[in-house]
């Protein structure tokens, strides 16, 4: 048997040199736009993961969806709290490279 730990794919650890370049890769105009237009997006995934592949990071499509996922719900959780009259600040890390992306984006993308 191998001694290699199993992790599920949503469990991967991200390091911010690989989720800065994701959110890049995400962020471009072209992807945005394709994102924008289509309702199944498995191939623009493929494609972020294959350029993050390119520059050293080995992820899946699917890790990166998950990623992306994971990321918009702590922007508008981290939006949300900090929008409310009283409350502290929250913060959260790429917090403007993400508020640059997705402030004028309706919540259902």
């Amino acid at each position: 048997m191998s001694c290699k730990k199993r992790t599920q794919p949503g469990l991967v650890k991200w390091n911010n040199e690989e989720t800065k370049a994701l959110i890049a890769l995400w962020g471009q105009e072209e992807t945005q736009r394709k994102l924008g237009k289509m309702h199944r997006n498995r191939d623009i995934f493929e494609e972020i993961a294959s350029g993050l592949m390119k520059i050293g990071f080995e992820k899946t499509a699917e890790q990166c969806k998950t990623k992306v996922k994971n990321l918009k719900s702590r922007y508008r959780t981290v939006l949300d709290h900090n929008n409310k009259s009283g409350n502290d600040p929250m913060f959260m890390p790429f917090f403007d490279d993400l508020h640059t992306l997705l402030r004028d984006r309706p919540t259902s993308r």
